[in-house]
């Protein structure tokens, strides 16, 4: 006889599977911003842009881009772009492996990364120049953006966002063995059974941003993107993308820096700030404030970001 205990753990291994078998599929395409979403071809994949609020001509185009592992980064925005969507064209973009875009497994190089970026603008019928709104690790794109085409960049606002020097000072990348271990446990259906553990922690439902319907689209979005293919790959290239940012010049197009006190960077909230500090000393032409608000300040503190945001636009 087959002990109970190991009984018991097979049963739930193959709950599991079963929960997990189709870990590919998107979650439900008739999101609550449904009419707003693009899904545009980019060479092997369909990327999903998401264009809400003022698309008049004359309106200035904000262009969000997500931190690594955002499972679902229209979702994560929405408190923001509601705090926005009267006075600005804000547009999101959803990298593969990201949302409702499709996993590629291609080379997460920023250059490439970039290039997909730009294409999917271009498919969705839209043109700069933009005001880029990177969160966390999307500042080096944003950044990479400005140093190769800067009639693109009207300006950014970084929203915690990560420079070269956070990844020079200190390695916050977990080992590859790490991530494709997350990721497999996810693809699994693991994550089904503690959401409170998981998927709840994402900031957006923890802050109580979403609710109904939009909470339960954002956990499938969640137990499908975690630690994915294109988002591990994303993170093992971290490193060699700060250094080829850095290894240009920084950019000199208006910044504002809207700072965390830390929390969720990996840094502590002193040294945090002196890496912003340090930034905005070498660019020359930023601003900075500061959050006693954890790393996902858009979530925590949307209507006090959305304010700093029109009054830097608006000045």
């Amino acid at each position: 006889m087959i002990p109970s205990c190991l009984t018991y753990a097979a049963i739930n291994y193959s709950i599991l599977v079963k929960m997990g078998r189709n870990f590919e599929s998107k979650p439900a395409e008739n999101t609550s911003y449904k009419g707003h979403s693009r899904l545009v071809q980019v060479e092997n994949k369909r990327l999903n842009v998401a264009v809400f609020g003022n698309t008049g001509g004359s309106a200035p185009k904000l262009v969000l881009l997500s931190g690594c592992g955002t499972p679902a980064p229209v979702y994560d925005f929405m408190a923001l772009i509601e705090q926005l969507k009267e006075r600005f064209c804000l547009v999101v973009v959803e990298k593969s492996g990201y949302g409702l875009s499709d996993w590629s497994r291609d080379s997460r190089d920023v250059d490439t990364m970039l290039t997909e970026s730009r294409a999917a603008l271009k498919a969705a019928g839209l043109s700069g120049p933009y005001v880029l709104l990177p969160h966390s690790m999307s500042g080096l794109e944003a950044l990479r953006w400005a140093q190769k085409y800067p009639d693109e960049v009207a300006g950014i606002v970084g929203l915690d966002m990560a420079t070269p020097l956070a990844y020079k000072t200190r390695n916050l990348v977990p080992p590859a063995f790490v991530t494709a271990l997350l990721g497999r446990l996810c693809r699994l259906g693991l994550p089904r059974l503690v959401p409170a553990l998981t998927a709840d922690q994402s900031p957006a439902i923890k802050i109580g941003q979403l609710r109904g319907k939009d909470k339960q689209i954002y956990r499938e979005f969640f137990y499908r993107n975690y630690m994915d293919p294109d988002i591990q790959r994303e993170i093992n290239t971290v490193m060699s993308n700060a250094a080829k940012v850095a290894s240009c010049a920084i950019p000199t197009v208006k910044m504002l820096l809207l700072v965390s006190n830390g929390k969720g960077t990996g840094y502590k909230r002193d040294e945090w700030r002196d890496l912003q500090r340090s930034f905005q000393a070498q660019q020359g032409n930023a601003q900075i404030r500061y959050f006693e608000a954890p790393h996902y300040l858009h979530d925590y503190l949307p209507e006090q970001i959305a304010q700093e945001i029109m009054s830097f636009l608006c000045e």
